[in-house]
This record gives structure tokens, C-alpha cells and sequence, in this order.
């Protein structure tokens, strides 16, 4: 079971979410899959040839989210230096489309307000690639577009959660047990630093400081899932 835990600082009332993810390369695609630690996510990773987990934390003197895809190279078929490599190179892919399909579902949002159904049947259907999920919606909505707009606005939702969390973040790759984080430019520096202002950093979990003030973190609610 896994869970996703809100931190809050006895100090300043700072709140931190960590969120308890993986993320797995998918064999077939080559692309990077990032999902909860719940057991069937983990036995799909099983599969996959690079493998880790994803640690959340905070720049208090940059101010300024950190992701951290930390490869586990026990459980990864490549050295290091090729995962490293790849898994860098599927971060960049799935955040370009991440903010490619956004931009689109807003486009889309907009013509489901102001279009005939034929103008928003042919659109979707031009950058399927995007909107797979909302085939059989469109499908089936017989003119409707209620229930896609419904859709649609959780899927914008969820981009848009993804993008503050990760895109949006310093993104940092590094394996576990290694000395060194590698940034999405290929900068290589000590670990448990932060690339932009060199600072040391602390990370979000029970009885750490809080990377804002120093202060002590504690656990303000959990949510169990899976």
C-alpha cells in the first residue's frame, strides 16, 4: 500500500506533499511512466529495463520546488552512464508533451464552448495522439458535450497538477547510493545539493528540518491508496 503524506512545519506552518511515486521505462514505447507505488504499477515496472523512485523536496534559499528521478540500478538493465542518458532524454519527451497535449486541451475546452460537435469530432481526431481517452466519449455524446467538458476539465486538471509538480520544478536525475546529482543539462555536482545556488538540502519526510526555516517537520495527514 502506498500513500501520499502532507508535512507541515511546527515553525513557520509551511506544507509539503510527498507523494510516494515511481516511474519505470516502458519497453515498448520508450517512454517514461510515472505512477502511484500502488502494487500493480510496481509489478508492470517488473518488466521495464530502468526503474526508480521519485523524491520530492524544496530549495528554501531558491525558493523552488525539487524532483529527484533516483535510478535504481539493481532493479535497471543498463550501467549508469546509459540510464542516466535515456532516462534524461524520456524526462525532456513526456514534459514536452505533457505541455503540447495541455495547450491543446485548452484549445479544446474552448471549442466545446463555442463549436458544433463536427468541428470538435474533427479536431480531436487530428491530434488523437493527445486525446485517446476522449474517443469514446466523442463517440457517444450524440451532440452532447456535457459529459466530455466534464472530462476534459480533469484531464486539463490533472496536467496542470503534473506540470506545477514536475515541469515546473528543478528536475534532478541521480542513482541510488551515488555521490552526484546530474541535472536535465548533463551538469553533474555533489548530491544532497541544490544546482542552481549550491546549498545543501534537506528532504520532506517526518522529523526533517523544514528547508524553508529549519524548523521541524510533522506529519498532518496521510492518505492510504491502492
Amino acid at each position: 500500500m502506498t500513500h501520499h503524506t502532507k508535512y507541515k512545519c511546527k515553525k513557520c506552518d509551511s506544507i509539503f506533499v510527498s507523494y510516494d511515486q515511481i516511474f519505470y521505462l516502458n519497453p515498448k514505447t520508450n517512454e517514461i511512466n510515472i505512477e502511484n507505488k500502488v502494487l500493480s504499477a510496481i509489478e508492470e515496472s517488473e518488466s521495464s529495463p530502468l526503474v526508480g523512485n521519485i523524491i520530492e523536496t524544496y530549495c528554501g534559499n531558491c525558493n523552488e520546488k525539487i524532483t529527484i528521478f533516483e535510478i535504481n540500478p539493481f532493479e535497471s538493465r543498463y550501467g549508469a552512464c546509459t540510464s542516466i542518458n535515456i532516462l534524461n532524454d524520456s524526462i525532456k519527451k513526456h514534459y514536452r508533451f505533457i505541455q503540447e497535449k495541455h495547450k491543446k486541451a485548452l484549445e479544446l475546452k474552448d471549442m466545446l464552448t463555442d463549436s458544433i460537435i463536427i468541428e470538435v469530432y474533427d479536431f480531436i481526431l487530428e491530434n488523437d495522439k493527445y486525446f485517446k481517452e476522449l474517443i469514446g466519449e466523442l463517440i457517444d455524446s450524440n451532440g452532447n458535450n456535457k459529459n466530455m467538458m466534464s472530462k476534459l476539465n480533469m484531464i486539463i486538471n490533472h496536467m496542470e497538477s503534473f506540470i506545477d509538480t514536475y515541469v515546473n520544478s528543478i528536475t534532478i536525475i541521480s542513482i541510488i547510493y551515488g555521490g552526484y546529482f546530474y541535472t536535465m543539462d548533463g551538469d553533474k555536482f555533489k548530491r544532497d545539493h541544490c544546482p542552481k545556488c549550491k546549498n545543501r538540502i534537506t528532504y520532506i519526510v517526518e522529523d526533517e528540518t523544514c528547508p524553508i526555516c529549519g524548523g521541524e517537520l510533522k506529519v498532518e495527514d496521510r492518505i492510504h491508496l491502492d
